[in-house]
């Protein structure tokens, strides 16, 4: 998104992304945002999808966005994401679900931010199969 501060590239010379990502993030100002870990816990605080990756997912996807929302922001201005879902059978209903939610924030299925995807053994708490954190950056002169 134009003004966004983060500039998303796919440089030649390497292979197209694996999935919907950007190989590299840059921005031009030191103005950061960090998210923490969000998860699949609705306003009222209910863990929402409990057995389901794809719902966890969706749910994180929705808080990380709303989080940026509260700063001014959107998933347009997010300079890297880093997701963990518990064992390696929740990579594909994660890759699914992101696909899903990307279609209504980037339709031109383009400049997604780049992401790195952990499979780990648990998180926080049992029930949770997801969590997202997302750095972004507010453009220059915004506070």
């Amino acid at each position: 998104m134009p003004g966004s501060g983060v500039v998303k590239l796919n440089p030649p010379g390497v292979a197209r992304p694996l999935g919907r990502y950007s190989h590299l993030s840059f921005v031009s100002a030191a103005n950061l945002v960090a998210l923490a870990g969000q998860v699949a816990v609705d306003p009222n605080g209910n863990v929402v999808g409990v057995g389901d990756v794809r719902q966890q997912a969706l749910q994180a996807y929705r808080n990380v966005s709303q989080v940026l929302e509260a700063a001014g922001l959107s998933l347009h201005n997010v300079w890297k994401l880093n997701a963990y879902v518990v064992g390696g059978d929740a990579i594909e209903p994660f890759m699914e679900a992101r696909t899903e939610f990307y279609s209504s924030v980037f339709p031109d299925e383009r400049d997604y931010p780049p992401i790195t995807l952990i499979a780990v053994t648990r998180l926080a708490f049992p029930e949770l199969l997801v969590e997202i954190e997302a750095l972004a950056v507010r453009p220059d002169g915004e506070q």
